[in-house]
């Protein structure tokens, strides 16, 4: 049916136009949509000023970055921001916060540090995970304290989100 016409009235616009200004929809009839691209456009953009289009459009982002694709993109987007100067500036100014809030941390790290350099400790490279065996990544602190600053024990990344979770959770949890 649709070689017979060769343009057709948008019902946003009431234009005669011709079928190529029409998106191809085959709920109807002649499979094309009803609007022209324009109308459908703006018809869209004025949707998505309205504050249910808006929440429509923030649902669809939370899901979307929660499939493997959507967590790709923001990471590959947080990179790009992170080499831009704005980025970097970022990164010191939460540097220096974490700095100011956690000085005991700071000080742990940097006496493990300093004892990998003089060899009292071994590097993390050399050293498997003493929960699971994987190669180790990190090294952790149960405690910060002073006396504590080099008792640590070495665990992979996945042990080691896990180990600062379950400490979380029980500095969270009150008798």
């Amino acid at each position: 049916m649709s070689e017979d016409i060769v343009t057709k009235t948008c019902t946003g616009c009431h234009e005669a136009k011709p079928l190529s200004e029409f998106c191809l929809d085959a709920r109807n009839r002649d499979g094309y949509g009803a609007r022209c691209r324009t109308c459908a456009n703006l018809r869209v953009v004025r949707w998505q000023k309205t504050v249910a289009g808006k929440a429509s459009q923030r649902r669809a982002t939370i899901k979307y970055r929660q499939t493997v694709n959507g967590r790709a993109r923001v990471r590959a987007a947080n990179r790009r921001y992170q080499l831009t100067e704005k980025g970097r500036q970022a990164g010191r100014r939460g540097e220096a916060r974490y700095a100011e809030l956690h000085p005991d941390r700071r000080a742990a790290k940097k006496a493990v540090r300093l004892a990998i350099e003089a060899g009292q400790i071994l590097t993390i490279e050399s050293l498997s995970c003493v929960k699971c065996s994987e190669p180790a990544k990190h090294y952790h602190h149960d405690s910060y304290a002073k006396e504590h600053w080099l008792d640590v024990i070495a665990l992979c990344q996945e042990c080691h989100t896990l180990a600062h979770k379950s400490t979380a959770l029980s500095l969270s949890i009150k008798p």
